[in-house]
């Protein structure tokens, strides 16, 4: 348990203090606060969050574009962790096991929508994980998952399969679900042909998921550097949707299109693929789109055009075990929450690979040192230890100051692979040597100084700029190399 302080009364109510990464204001970026959460009550789950997701809607709420919010606001709501207490009513959930919490945490729970398990729907009581009034706690709102702890209803907490990477799986609570809702409403399966537009944080996932529902899966992207990657997902095939000879060649031929792309764009080109009674369904534009719809499209062929948010709670719960049937996950960048700001100018600027996921044990823990490449230079001379994570580097060289440890290439700049940390730490044991992790950047370097911190190791630096920032510098490759 994480508790930060002790706990209090607040009308009526008792609440604990926990660490959290809020924003004071749309333009004030986040930053290490203290927040309350509420005790317990007998239908209530409290969680220990490891790993939340960074979802652009988010960065929408923080920055207003969706309406004003009171600050300070938590955000997040794409949050796995494992329980640490229940209340006296849970049935579900007991302490140890792996949990996670999505885009909603309450609801009427009376109203057609509700009773459908279309909680997401709900009109009239539908609580947002984070910036909603919170009904339990009169004047406060939610705060959601860039936090150390959560407390929620045991009704919207779900079972999240132990074979899943923790990291990979907080993404399907609400891109994961996001896609895979039509997915399911609109019958993807064997004999249907799927199309995904804009292979993105939802769309990669929207591919994943078709494949494994049978359907024949294609990927529309712009970029025709990306057809490797798109198959790679598991798409059949990929359309260049710039080319109009091959958009011409699959007209009429889709069962069903999910569009993910976030902006208004021109619908028309999509409607022209699908086939008789075939459906276009939006899932990423909530802003208006602009571009006319020619109406022949849709009359000629009972073309539909329809929406979809998120899931309902047995949905939810469906697409996660469906997930752990077939081994998904989202890609992720895995990052020490001491880096968020810096993710979110680069989810803005499109510069992510797919998704950004937060390690929530980070939140208000201390950090690796971040060094230069002549710092570090300088510090292995008097006698540092350089920790090389490279997965081509995995042994080490006979006179070399490296040690190195093997890295699975796939999540190479994301983390180190399972039991690559039990050989660094049966390496490191006889030493008290100051330890310097080199890697190609610092999104793979952070996360292997700061486990190396949390485990006993009281002098960890990392390098900024990785190899190249040491070879730029012009040091010595005898050191790395």
């Amino acid at each position: 348990m994480v508790s930060q302080g002790a706990t209090k009364e607040y009308a009526h109510i008792m609440t604990f203090t926990t660490l959290a990464l809020a924003a004071d204001g749309p333009t004030t970026g986040l930053s290490l606060h203290e927040i309350e959460r509420r005790e317990v009550g007998p239908g209530d789950v409290r969680i220990e969050i490891s790993h939340s997701g960074i979802c652009h809607s988010d960065i929408h709420t923080i920055n207003g574009d969706w309406g004003p919010k009171p600050y300070p606001v938590v955000p997040g709501h794409e949050i796995i962790g494992r329980v640490t207490e229940v209340g006296a009513s849970v049935t579900a959930h007991k302490v140890g096991d792996r949990v996670g919490v999505g885009v909603i945490v309450g609801s009427c729970g009376t109203c057609g929508e509700c009773s459908r398990g279309l909680q997401q729907y709900c009109g009239n009581g539908l609580v947002w994980t984070f910036g909603s009034e919170d009904p339990h706690m009169p004047g406060h709102t939610t705060h959601g998952g860039y936090s150390r702890e959560i407390v929620t209803e045991e009704a919207f907490v779900y079972r999240v399969p132990e074979n899943l990477d923790p990291a990979g799986a907080a993404p399907l609570l609400c891109a994961g679900i996001t896609v895979f809702s039509p997915l399911k409403t609109w019958g993807a399966s064997a004999g249907k042909k799927v199309g995904v537009v804009g292979i993105g944080g939802l769309g990669h996932l929207a591919v994943k998921f078709s494949h494994a529902l049978g359907a024949q899966t294609v990927g529309f992207t712009t970029s025709p550097e990306k057809e490797a990657m798109i198959l790679g997902l598991g798409a059949d095939e990929v359309v260049l949707s710039s080319d109009a000879a091959a958009m011409k060649a699959s007209e009429g031929t889709f069962d069903l299109i999910i569009d993910t792309v976030p902006f208004s764009h021109d619908l028309n080109p999509y409607l022209n693929q699908l086939t008789v009674d075939g459906t276009l369904v939006v899932v990423g534009a909530l802003v208006p789109i602009t571009e006319p719809l020619i109406g022949g499209a849709l009359i000629s062929k009972r073309r539909r055009i329809a929406g979809s948010v998120i899931g309902g709670v047995p949905e939810t719960q469906e697409m996660l075990d469906f997930a752990g049937e077939h081994g998904i996950t989202a890609d992720i960048e895995f990052i020490r929450a001491d880096y968020v700001n810096q993710a979110y100018e680069r989810v803005i600027a499109g510069d992510v690979n797919f998704r950004f996921v937060i390690d929530a044990t980070t939140i208000g823990a201390p950090a690796p040192e971040l060094i230069s490449a002549q710092e570090a230079a300088d510090r292995v001379a008097a006698g540092a230890l350089i920790v090389d994570v490279r997965p081509e580097r995995f042994l080490t060289e006979a006179g070399v100051n490296t040690l190195a440890t093997w890295v699975d290439r796939k999540n190479m700049d994301a983390y180190f692979t399972p039991g690559g940390e039990h050989y660094l730490a049966e390496a490191l044991a006889d030493t008290d040597r100051e330890v310097v992790v080199m890697c190609g950047s610092i999104k793979g370097s952070a996360p292997m100084a700061q486990w190396l911190l949390e485990n006993g190791r009281a002098n960890v630096s990392h390098v900024d700029g990785g190899f190249d920032a040491w070879r730029e510098a012009g040091l010595p490759s005898s050191l790395v190399e």
